[in-house]
């Protein structure tokens, strides 16, 4: 897979810049699902205890935290 990862060394300082307002502050859960066909996909949280649900996924999910 090749292109850029959203990391938040990159997306604190792009919100500090762009005065971005806190988001999904709480407990999310994001789930990942068959039907959505091949996702690429990045989440901006700011914070709580989060859940990333691949449960129904056949295929191997990689994901990069």
């Amino acid at each position: 897979m090749n292109g850029l990862i959203w990391h938040h060394t990159i997306m604190q300082p792009l919100a500090y810049l762009y005065n971005a307002k806190p988001t999904h502050t709480g407990d999310d859960i994001y789930t990942v699902t068959e039907e959505s066909g091949l996702v690429v996909q990045t989440i901006y949280d700011d914070g709580g205890n989060d859940t990333l649900d691949a449960s129904r996924m056949s295929t191997p999910v990689i994901s990069s935290i």
